[in-house]
This record gives C-alpha cells, structure tokens and sequence, in this order.
C-alpha cells in the first residue's frame, strides 16, 4: 500500500471542513500523512483577544484531525488582494517545497470569493508541473457559500468528477464545524448542518454513495 503526502489549502478555516473533512479523516485512517496550510487566519477588526482565539481554534482543529503538521501563513482575511502575488507565491512555494506533497486539495478558480480566487492562482502558479514533479494530483473542494453561490453563466462552474464516499465520517465533518461556530449558521444557509448535509447527500446519490465529497480535476498525473 502507498502511503500519500496530501496537503489541504485552506484560504479561511473552517474551508477544509467545509469543503474536504471527511476525505482528510479517510486519507488519515488510510496511513496518509496529511499536511494543512491556512492562508489566514482572522480579520482587520479583530480584537488581539480575538485573533489569539482564532489561532486557539486552528491549533484544536489541528489536534482534533491529526494533521502531520500545519502551516499558518497569518494573513488576514479579505485582504489578500492588498498582497503582492510574489510574496503570496514566495511563502505557499516554500512550503510546498519543504512538504514535497503528491496530492493537494485546495478551493477552486470558480468560488465568489476574492480571497478563494487568490489563493487558487497562488496554489497553480507554484505547482507547474516542471518545478513540482512531486504533485501528481490537485483537486479542488467545493465550499458552501463561496462554490454554490458562483451561479453558472458558460464560463464559471463548479463541475466535479471524482466523488469521495464519506458516509462513515459525516458526523464528525459536522461537528468539526462546531470548531468555527461564527460560521456556522442555522438552515437555511449553506453552512448549517442542513446545508451541509443535504450537498453530502446530493453529492452523494450523485455517485451512487450516501454521502460524498466531490471534487473538480485540475491535475492527475499517473507515472
């Protein structure tokens, strides 16, 4: 059995619960070592109180999934756009460099969310193929409230093709979410725990699983 070094790329916490929790606990029940890089981590208005908590929260998320280690760049939140793309670009490559991942989930280039888009340029820009022949696969996770409000118009959607069956982990994907309870939000919102479960189990039956992640193809390279 290959044992796999995955890195989850997480523009705001609560994105890699949102998006992949069940794949990262399969992945970790597999033997896989998972490695976990949050872009940011709190907002400007934040209170230093506030911002302490916020890394007390990403520390406990860490420990709760058994991430082999993370990373937390600490930009704030809504504010990537005032960065350089070459700072953004030089501390992720670093990283990637150092963990050599072969799999990497990360948000999409469709989601409405300035900060997702960044993020997934960043993520493309330091993983061509000739400088990382170590990644092999990059998926993109859909995150509820950023992908599902990118209304398809020709151009941008959502369009996964490889499902990941998380039947057994949807009761700890959802009270993972607990961790972030500012955002999670009561139904009929597309974070609640309705929410969550109803794209789970559309994604799901989709497959012709009871519950899923999906995904959308941006790499697979097979050697």
């Amino acid at each position: 059995m290959v044992n796999h070094k995955v890195m989850i790329v997480v523009p705001h916490p609560d994105d890699e619960t949102l998006g992949c929790a069940g794949t990262i606990l399969k992945h970790i029940a597999n033997g896989d070592d998972v490695y976990c890089c949050f872009f940011t981590y709190a907002l400007t208005e934040y209170s230093e109180g506030q911002k302490k908590q916020r890394l007390e929260i990403i520390e406990k998320v860490h420990q709760a999934y058994g991430f082999k280690e993370y990373y937390n760049l600490k930009f704030l939140a809504a504010e990537l756009d005032t960065i350089p793309q070459k700072d953004l670009i030089s501390s992720f490559g670093k990283i990637v460099q150092n963990v050599q991942p072969n799999i990497i989930y990360t948000v999409g280039g469709t989601d409405v969310n300035t900060d997702h888009s960044i993020v997934y340029k960043t993520v493309m820009a330091c993983t061509k193929p000739s400088y990382t022949p170590f990644v092999r696969r990059i998926l993109a996770y859909e995150v509820n409230s950023s992908t599902n409000w990118s209304f398809a118009d020709g151009l941008r959607s959502f369009l996964p093709q490889y499902f990941v069956d998380i039947t057994k982990y949807i009761d700890q994907k959802i009270e993972f979410m607990h961790f972030y309870d500012a955002e999670f939000k009561k139904s009929p919102h597309p974070r609640s725990k309705e929410g969550i479960e109803a794209l789970a189990r559309f994604r799901g039956v989709s497959a012709n699983l009871h519950y899923a992640e999906a995904f959308q193809v941006l790499r697979w390279i097979e050697k």
